[in-house]
């Protein structure tokens, strides 16, 4: 299992970094086929949405990396709950963030919940590795 978990975290460190250098690649993209007028002018201000949008789903592609854990240790119920809670905290974010700032608003909601939702399934399973470690946990093999 530790061999595992060493070769699950360098995939997540090398596919988080792979993702973010091709958002950047994906920014530039963006930026000079405006200025070249590729795209309609009009699109600049999505140059200032893109990159929280980024962020966001480089987030929500470590957590479905790290997912895997949950249905080795047969928790996927949790992570619903999980999904449930952080659903919750994107309504909310919307409800109080939308009406002031717009579409940022909206960005900055939608990674507040891509991080709040990363951060609590790998508290869970930290916990559940913890908890198979002490053999108080088993797993489907």
């Amino acid at each position: 299992m530790a061999v595992n978990i060493r070769k699950t975290k360098k995939l997540f460190y090398t596919l988080t970094g792979g993702l973010l250098v091709l958002g950047v690649f994906l920014l530039i993209g963006l930026y000079v086929a405006i200025r070249i007028g590729v795209i309609s002018n009009k699109y600049m201000p999505a140059i200032y949405v893109l990159p929280f949008l980024i962020v966001a789903q480089v987030v929500s592609g470590m957590v479905l990396l790290s997912s895997n854990y949950m249905v080795y240790f047969e928790k996927t119920h949790q992570s619903l709950f999980i999904g449930l809670v952080t659903c919750g905290v994107g309504v909310l974010a919307a409800w109080l963030m939308v009406p002031p700032w717009g579409v940022y608003g909206a960005v900055i909601g939608y990674l507040i919940v891509q991080v709040a939702h990363c951060v609590l399934s790998l508290l869970l399973i930290r916990y559940l590795l913890a908890r198979h470690k002490a053999g108080k946990l088993r797993a489907i093999i």
